[in-house]
């Protein structure tokens, strides 16, 4: 009997942990998605892994573009860090019962445009420091491969503003 009582309370320990491990794991999952956003959006395209997988890089412009994604992301992540403050005080600010002016917050505002400021200069010296390392074919291939999503981009917009 008591054998019985150790398997089932084993077994129900068992199937909590991979209850838990499953619920919690989309969490982890998002969290890298939006870095990767980020990285995309800043450095003008030329971080993406699509037109990267593309583009047919050898393995040493795949290790250096490794290097400067991770030097990237870790910009990036320094920069949110200081902005998360400055938007908590400013979300405390709009949320008490003080009366309030955009004068009041025009110093938080200031200190986030400088923000996203510094990240797009970042965006801009990766994305260059992309575009050395890429051969002039390969520069070819991406114009390429952009106008062509320009193209359909467009071509879809007409869709759907003839379906209307």
């Amino acid at each position: 009997m008591k054998t019985k009582r150790v398997i089932i309370c084993l077994g129900l320990l068992i199937a909590g942990f991979l209850l838990l491990n499953v619920l919690l794991s989309p969490v982890f999952g998002q969290s890298n998605r939006r870095f990767g956003r980020q990285i995309r959006i800043k450095t003008f395209g030329l971080l993406s892994s699509r037109l990267l997988n593309a583009l047919e890089l050898t393995q040493v412009q795949q290790a250096q573009i490794g290097e400067i994604k991770d030097n990237f992301r870790e910009t990036l992540r320094t920069l949110s860090s200081k902005s998360i403050p400055i938007r908590i005080e400013i979300t405390d600010k709009l949320l008490s019962s003080d009366s309030l002016t955009e004068v009041d917050l025009s110093s938080q505002i200031s200190q986030l445009s400088e923000i996203r400021d510094i990240r797009l200069q970042e965006g801009l010296k990766v994305a260059l420091e992309v575009r050395e390392l890429l051969t002039p074919e390969q520069l070819m291939k991406a114009a390429e491969i952009r106008n062509r999503m320009r193209e359909l981009r467009g071509e879809i917009r007409g869709l759907y503003q003839g379906s209307q």
